[in-house]
């Protein structure tokens, strides 16, 4: 844990936290503690002595910037193909076979005028 009181320098009416009755001595009794990994974040630290708030302490105030980040749901991942099979010729011949199947399929659903832009979006869909 640190400090954040610490961090910064401050002028003396800008330290003190808590004043005797009479305002015979003032004292820095109250802190903010935060965890050293964020410390970083800290941008400022300091005491508002005129705040009406009817208490003989003074409010320590802490400001910080704050990076949000994007959750891990909301990334979206690339899809990693195995692409050592095609190394292999039996296999390269087989994908090359099934590829060129796929795109002739489509060649002949072309010609055909008449099949609605949905069904050959979904056969480009498929043959990709």
């Amino acid at each position: 844990m640190t400090i954040v009181n610490k961090l910064f320098k401050q002028p003396v009416r800008r330290l003190y936290t808590w004043k005797s009755p009479g305002d015979v001595r003032r004292n820095q009794i109250d802190y903010i503690l935060m965890s050293s990994r964020f410390k970083n974040s800290a941008v400022n630290c300091r005491t508002y002595a005129g705040a009406d708030i009817g208490s003989d302490h003074n409010p320590v105030i802490m400001q910080m910037t704050v990076k949000l980040k994007i959750p891990h749901s909301k990334q979206t991942k690339t899809v990693k193909y195995c692409t050592k099979l095609l190394r292999l010729p039996e296999e390269a011949e087989k994908y090359a076979v099934l590829v060129k199947n796929k795109f002739e399929c489509l060649y002949v659903e072309e010609a055909d005028a008449t099949s609605d832009i949905d069904q050959q979006w979904d056969c480009l869909k498929e043959a990709i």
